[in-house]
């Protein structure tokens, strides 16, 4: 687990954060670099801090009673997690990859959100995303067959990888099959044959494990959809 100490962990005071706004709240962070499958807080943990991606991939989980995993989400370079302020944390973060984050004192954010308006927009927008994105899991788990799950998952890792160039290049994908099972709802070895199952029918092709490249983008995104 990620603890933070010295004078970075102290409360910005309002008056600072309102000459400064947003830049100032940036500066308070600290970044740090974690090797792939670190702790960064455990669920019920106290949620003194709130984190941003700078680089890498981070899993999110709970724990059923009996020990089962369920990922509830992946953070990716950009997004903000550990918002959630019930004075602890909800869930479990673990880096997947090799990973940079940076680490806000709780007690700076929310004086910095009462002083500027943008930094409270920045905020609430990283917080109706985690909603929303935790409401098409909730879809993706109660409706969907095995292939429109994966075949979800995998149109959102390939829009997240969108970039100039070649629309046919690989699309990285960072997870283990076990991690992409725990978060799909399935198991490892539906997980498997759902993969062969998209080889075969010619709309992907496997790079090693880390890697698909999608041959027929529109057919993916109709299975995902459903309408096959």
């Amino acid at each position: 687990m990620i603890t933070l100490n010295g004078s970075n962990n102290a409360p910005l005071p309002a008056a600072a954060a309102t000459a400064a706004g947003p830049q100032l709240l940036e500066r308070s962070g600290t970044t740090r670099s974690l090797p792939a499958k670190h702790m960064i807080y455990m669920e019920t943990d106290p949620a003194q801090e709130v984190f941003e991606v700078v680089s890498g991939t981070i899993k999110l989980y709970k724990l059923t009673p009996d020990g089962r995993r369920q990922i509830t989400g992946f953070t990716y370079p950009g997004q903000i997690f550990g918002l959630a302020d019930f004075g602890e944390y909800l869930h479990t973060a673990e880096t997947v990859t090799l990973c940079t984050i940076r680490i806000y004192n709780r007690s700076r954010v929310t004086a910095a959100m009462d002083a500027d308006i943008a930094v409270a927009q920045r905020f609430a927008a990283a917080a109706l995303s985690d909603l929303a994105a935790a409401q098409e899991h909730l879809l993706l788990l109660g409706r969907k067959t095995a292939t429109e799950r994966l075949a979800s998952f995998l149109i959102d890792l390939a829009t997240r990888a969108t970039r100039p160039g070649p629309t046919d290049q690989p699309v990285a994908i960072p997870m283990s099959r076990l991690d992409i099972a725990d978060y799909l709802g399935l198991t490892i070895e539906t997980v498997s044959r759902t993969f062969g199952r998209l080889r075969a029918w010619r709309v992907i092709a496997l790079e090693g494990a880390s890697a698909v490249r999608i041959l027929d983008r529109r057919r993916l995104a109709s299975l995902a959809a459903g309408d096959e």
